[in-house]
């Protein structure tokens, strides 16, 4: 991930560097589907081998649906809930792997194709700090607007609290919502825009080991 300022579509102006336009345009990028090896080692840095065996897994997973699914080229939702084993992570689990993979699923045809898997899976192994915050960003914002509400950044800590198993009360769980929305939230408008999530996470350790963690989305799923 480079900081040279990109285009706008149009093509007839420049944004800036780190500025919320330019890493949108850098979400296009990074979540559009990978059609070759080379394609998958360049976007995530990584090798042939890691490649092959991202593809082996997209096998593996779909092998775990249904006799009916199995047999098919591409990895259904059922399956993908299945292969999570979404029903034993917790009341919030279920919507967060829906997240997922409407996340991923870009052309909203209600499939996931090897293409949109190579996207997920190598993001959440090998993605830089910024393309693990981009992705992370796209799954907290359901409604695509492009900015992350308060009970936004409360409904993700519910789920990373759930699916980390970290026991937490409620004056436990008010504090540090406080503070990370403080960490995050540089500019005070009461909401966070994708270039304050990635500043905040390059600036501040504890936040950059969450989103650098191999498994942050699936826990111990895959």
């Amino acid at each position: 991930m480079g900081n040279k300022a990109g285009k706008c579509k149009s093509g007839s102006c420049k944004v800036a560097p780190d500025s919320d336009e330019f890493w949108w345009i850098e979400v296009e990028k990074t979540l559009s589907p990978i059609e070759t090896c080379e394609e998958f080692c360049q976007r995530f840095c990584t090798t042939p081998d890691k490649y092959n065996e991202s593809v082996q897994m997209f096998h593996d997973v779909i092998e775990m649906g249904s006799p009916e699914d199995s047999a098919k080229p591409y990895m259904t939702r059922e399956t993908w809930l299945k292969a999570i084993a979404i029903e034993q992570e917790g009341p919030n689990a279920r919507e967060w792997g829906e997240a997922i993979w409407n996340c991923f699923d870009t052309d909203k045809n209600n499939q996931l194709s090897m293409n949109e898997w190579l996207v997920y899976d190598g993001l959440r192994k090998f993605g830089s700090l910024e393309q693990r915050v981009m992705g992370s960003f796209v799954l907290f914002d359901p409604n695509n607007d492009r900015k992350i509400q308060r009970d936004e950044i409360e409904k993700m800590m519910r789920v990373a609290r759930d699916l980390s198993g970290v026991k937490m009360d409620e004056e436990m769980f008010a504090s540090c919502l406080e503070t990370l929305i403080k960490i995050f939230d540089t500019d005070h408008n009461g909401t966070l825009e994708l270039s304050e999530a990635i500043k905040a996470a390059r600036e501040n350790p504890t936040i950059a080991k969450i989103f650098n963690s191999c498994k942050s989305w699936t826990k111990n799923w895959f």
